[in-house]
């Protein structure tokens, strides 16, 4: 007799999120069963509680299925049994901005319902969904059709309304009259905006607009709808554009009582200034002029006054420096500054900016704004530099990375030296930097994109029987100039390029494809300047230094360059698709070969390999025996029974007996698709089908005869046990093996006495300046960013370069069975 009274596959109840609920479980009456949930889940918020489903279940982020499955269990009697519990959701966004008329007016307070023409917006809309998730927001928009903005209003994506609020004209019947003449000129149009010049306190202000154009109020009705990915909720607002010339005492249209206008609203205008409140660095001895503007435009009754202030607003006399004086119509301060001493002198000055209104023939003072400002007076500076750097800037072999630098001294204060390349040339593959870092690693050989280093009769000419070596000593100059312009120097250095080896050598790396969610988090994380302060990086514009926002594991330094057919059978055994746990955070230094001379320090997070012994090694094979054994008979590859694509080159020949590639992640051939031949990396596309399958390479791995990876006698019962050590010793058989194309920290002892640090399986962050990794580490782990979140799953090698291609290729692991 069954435990349970309804079938496998019952949905036991269809609820909404948040809703408390309490359900009995359908098992037979007359027993007692134990009962255990022994495969999927119950919703978040459900528990089983004497043989009932209690609980309130969590939000959903849309309607989700749980299935589960209950075991009940009696003595020595256990039946089991699968049920499904649906939550609905998700819910959708809520409005929490009020419908209607919006209260855009006097920013920052918006306490006004209405907005007067040429007046800012700054309105945040404001809608809320509960069960949206952290990494998403809610995006706001008006369609097509659900009305418009006030001209120069705009809504961003976030919901915020913002612009100047254009004014909506009306034809003047004085308009046809002219002012200075009778005749109409392009409708009037320049009549709209009559300007004059008007004399008040001795002034004269010119551009005052005494007959400003009429202007008509009007309501903006349009739908804003907000959506979370999943629902579209809309909501009707009226924006209300008001004339300024509508808010007088003469006004008799307004209405009262409406709750619109109070009796403190007018059309009177204060000034907002747009110019910022530093005005940086001038040089004394020299003529100067500042800009002082605010926002303001012909249709705006009244005129600007600028007046300098007698004091800031922390109680510190308001000068501007000697020599300059302030136009009370433009605003501008400008003058011819007086020599000063070889300091540099900051000013503080606060001006007002006043509107003036003429009410009757009577001027008087509407409205001010008062800000302040702030310049910085370089006085006569005996600007001189001084080259730190020596002439001979170093050694470095080819194909190795530079750290290379020049470096000056200013007696200029707060003023950065600037390097350009003058004359001359560096190696191949380096650039100078403006900030005197030269980049780059030196190349070896010439290929169609890149120039390399120069040979006589392809290396094959020799002298005095190849006792003669050829010099590869680079001389450039370079000039070194203060930003002011203040002074410039040049000097002449020289790069010795080490060519000892005509071999070329590649660095294998392995990239976990994050997903979207944890790629953004990651990026969020790695480019916060709060984490990594800039002023602490080092070479923050080399991409082999700095920060380093993509993930990329060194697998493999300094290997001799090989095909990519060479390299892909190296990785056959010994590799498969695996992950890596995450470990500690770390630092370390980097020094000059032979000294204490920290060039920079490196924090790294540890990455632990689960297949590594703790302590020695472990072995490489071993033999799992099993009942299927090779046979000569043994398929190599079936066909597809429909037959597969064609491969057809430029001229139309079929190639399915090549080896080829695919140059995206995407495996299987199509038609359409193009592939790339392993022998000649020329194109094929997919064009038709045939009987003959074409020859996949690295695609549905299979064993054939020349395969050392299986036992004849065992079958696929051999295993090759894959960790990073048995990955590298497989690579390290392809050839010879340069050890300074290992990352300088690794080749340098942490601590003095000891050995080198060697090969360090890592995730470098970022490469610092000396004396701040301490910092930096403490200020990360005070950061609540979880490492172990980032899943490290790795399927391929990145190659810098292969024989015949110095791009980066990359190698799929294949799914071979032997490997364990």
């Amino acid at each position: 007799m069954s435990h349970w009274t309804q079938p496998s596959g019952t949905t036991l109840v269809t609820t909404n999120e948040e809703e408390t609920i309490s359900i009995g479980l359908p098992i037979a009456s007359g027993i007692s069963p134990t009962i255990e949930i022994i495969a999927g889940t119950l919703p978040p918020g459900l528990r089983i509680y004497q043989n009932n489903i209690i609980g309130t279940p969590k939000q959903v982020e849309r309607q989700t299925t749980f299935k589960f499955v209950l075991r009940s269990t009696v003595g020595t009697d256990i039946h089991d049994r699968t049920y499904k519990i649906i939550i609905d959701g998700p819910d959708d966004p809520l409005w929490k901005t009020k419908e209607g008329r919006l209260p855009v007016g006097n920013p920052p307070n918006n306490n006004r319902y209405f907005i007067l023409d040429n007046e800012i917006i700054d309105f945040q809309l404001v809608a809320e969904d509960v069960d949206l998730p952290a990494d998403k927001s809610l995006e706001f928009w008006i369609e097509k059709g659900d009305g418009e903005l006030p001209p120069g209003i705009s809504l961003s994506n976030t919901g915020k309304l913002s612009g100047v609020v254009e004014p909506l004209l009306a034809l003047d019947k004085k308009s046809k009259q002219g002012q200075y003449d009778t005749a109409n000129y392009d409708m009037y149009l320049h009549d709209f905006s009559n300007k004059s010049s008007l004399y008040f306190q001795g002034q004269v202000i010119p551009n005052y607009v005494y007959n400003p154009p009429k202007k008509l109020n009007r309501h903006y009705d349009f739908k804003v709808s907000v959506s979370d990915g999943l629902a579209i909720v809309k909501r009707n607002f009226t924006i209300f554009v008001v004339g300024e010339d509508f808010l007088r005492a003469d006004n008799i249209v307004v209405q009262v009582a409406t709750g619109v206008f109070t009796a403190d609203n007018t059309y009177v205008r204060t000034p907002i200034w747009i110019t910022p409140s530093d005005f940086g660095f001038r040089r004394a001895n020299n003529y100067v002029t500042l800009f002082l503007e605010v926002l303001k435009n012909e249709n705006q009754r009244g005129a600007i006054r600028y007046v300098l202030q007698a004091t800031n607003d922390d109680g510190t006399a308001s000068v501007i420096p000697g020599g300059m004086t302030i136009d009370p119509d433009t605003g501008e301060i400008a003058g011819r500054v007086a020599y000063q001493p070889a300091i540099t002198t900051e000013y503080k000055f606060t001006v007002r900016a006043e509107l003036l209104i003429s009410e009757q023939n009577v001027v008087e003072v509407a409205t001010f704004k008062d800000k302040t400002f702030t310049v910085k007076l370089l006085g006569d500076v005996d600007s001189s530099i001084a080259w730190i750097s020596k002439t001979k800037l170093g050694t470095i072999p080819a194909n190795q990375i530079s750290v290379f630098k020049v470096q000056g001294t200013t007696t200029v204060p707060d003023a950065p030296l600037l390097y350009t390349l003058k004359s001359g040339k560096l190696p191949p593959g380096l650039t100078l930097q403006y900030n005197g870092e030269i980049t780059g690693s030196v190349i070896q050989f010439s290929d169609s994109e890149r120039n390399g280093l120069t040979f006589f009769d392809n290396d094959n000419m020799t002298f005095d029987n190849d006792t003669t070596s050829i010099d590869r000593n680079y001389t450039f100059t370079v000039q070194a100039e203060d930003r002011f312009g203040f002074s410039a120097t040049t000097k002449q250095f020289v790069i010795e390029v080490i060519d000892d080896d005509d071999r070329q050598y590649s660095n294998l790396y392995m990239k976990p494809f994050l997903k979207e969610s944890k790629r953004l988090e990651y990026q969020e994380f790695i480019s916060n300047p709060a984490n990594f302060p800039p002023t602490s990086i080092y070479r923050p514009n080399d991409p082999n230094f700095g920060i380093q926002r993509d993930i990329k594991i060194l697998a493999y330094a300094g290997i001799e360059t090989k095909t990519i057919t060479e390299f892909a059978t190296a990785s056959k055994k010994w590799h498969r698709k695996r992950r890596f746990n995450i470990g500690a955070l770390k630092s370390a230094v980097a020094k000059t070969p032979g000294t204490q001379d920290v060039i920079y320090e490196v924090i790294y997070v540890e990455l632990i390999d689960p297949s590594k012994a703790k302590k020695g090694e472990t072995k490489k094979t071993f033999v799992q025996r099993g009942p299927e054994q090779l046979k000569a008979d043994m398929a190599a590859y079936a066909n597809h029974p429909n037959g597969t694509p064609t491969l057809l080159d430029n001229s139309n020949v079929n190639r399915n007996t090549e080896q080829y590639k695919f140059m995206t992640d995407d495996t299987q051939l199509d038609l359409g698709d193009t592939v790339q031949t392993i022998a000649t990396g020329e194109t094929l596309t997919a064009t038709a089908n045939t009987d003959t399958d074409p020859f996949v390479f690295n695609n549905d791995p299979v064993v054939k005869a020349d395969s050392d990876a299986v036992l004849a006698s065992g079958g696929q019962g051999k295993k090759y046990i894959s960790n990073i050590t048995n990955m590298q010793d497989s690579i390290k058989a392809l050839g010879r093996t340069e050890y300074d194309f290992l990352p300088l920290w690794m080749r340098t002892p942490q601590t003095a006495g000891e050995q080198e640090t060697g090969f360090v399986l890592a995730m470098p962050l970022c490469y610092c300046k000396p004396g701040t990794s301490n910092e930096i580490m403490i200020n990360l782990r005070n950061r609540a960013y979880d490492f172990k979140k980032l899943d490290i799953e790795i399927d391929r090698y990145i190659i810098d370069s292969v024989v015949g291609n110095s791009n980066d290729q990359y190698i799929l692991f294949g799914k071979y069975n032997y490997n364990a």
